[in-house]
């Protein structure tokens, strides 16, 4: 239906490859004025500036037990998270120390 109501209004070349985004933030919204045009990245700004993003992480500067998110201590998980490496050595550390006593 978003989709729709922007093609309509601005032609199909204006949306093609682009999200329609809500200003409002309501999905089931589907006033105009409510809705814009954008990229996913445009997409993604916005939800991580309105703190919508999935459990806040990305918002996050250090991880919870107080590492700081830096480009060399941070990796990607398979689903796209961030992981501290610090932590991760440690919870590795511990595994490899309960695996040796068995």
């Amino acid at each position: 239906m978003h989709r729709q109501i922007m093609i309509m209004v601005h032609g199909e070349d204006a949306v093609k490859g682009k999200v329609v985004m809500h200003k409002c933030d309501n999905p089931a919204c589907f006033r105009y004025d409510h809705l814009t045009i954008g990229t996913q990245a445009d997409n993604m700004r916005d939800m991580h500036s309105k703190g919508r993003d999935r459990n806040g992480n990305q918002l996050k500067t250090h991880c919870k037990h107080g590492h700081e998110f830096t480009e060399e201590n941070t990796t990607r998980t398979r689903r796209g998270g961030r992981e501290c490496k610090t932590c991760r050595g440690d919870i590795q550390r511990r595994y490899r120390a309960r695996e040796a006593t068995k």
